[in-house]
């Protein structure tokens, strides 16, 4: 889209958002497992934690594209080796964000439910009982 190449410079960009899209994702998977040890289940837990780091995934993103458009759009003298990593920066920022709130959640539900699935068939096949739950603050004993 910038017309650049991919040279060592956009190789350090696309290093540096590996770093930007695991701290998105790992915001989001361990609010959801702490809301899910408080009682609710992995689905509304996902929306959730979906909901409530939508805004410092968002503040990241606008950070890094923000800090990073003076570098994209300069032509100063030797602008044309910091421009690649800028264009990998400010349109990895912009994915990133988005594929954090989208598909960090779905790929979460779809490794759990296996995750559950292959302790059942576990649990079948060696005959061995799933351990009780502990009851649940809230109820109320009579």
């Amino acid at each position: 889209l910038t017309h650049n190449t991919f040279n060592m410079f956009s190789l350090l960009g696309v290093i540096m958002l590996f770093g930007v899209v695991t701290r998105n994702a790992i915001l989001i998977v361990d609010f959801a497992n702490q809301l899910q040890e408080a009682g609710r289940s992995r689905k509304e837990a996902l929306v959730e934690a979906g909901r409530l780091r939508l805004r410092p995934i968002a503040m990241t993103a606008n950070t890094l594209i923000f800090a990073l458009l003076p570098v994209l759009f300069s032509t100063a003298d030797g602008s044309e080796s910091r421009t690649p990593l800028a264009a990998v920066m400010v349109g990895g920022a912009i994915t990133a964000g988005m594929m954090a709130l989208l598909v960090t959640p779905v790929l979460y539900n779809i490794i759990e439910a296996f995750s559950d699935w292959t302790k059942a068939v576990t649990r079948r096949l060696t005959g061995v009982t799933a351990p009780q739950q502990p009851a649940s603050k809230t109820e109320v004993s009579s």
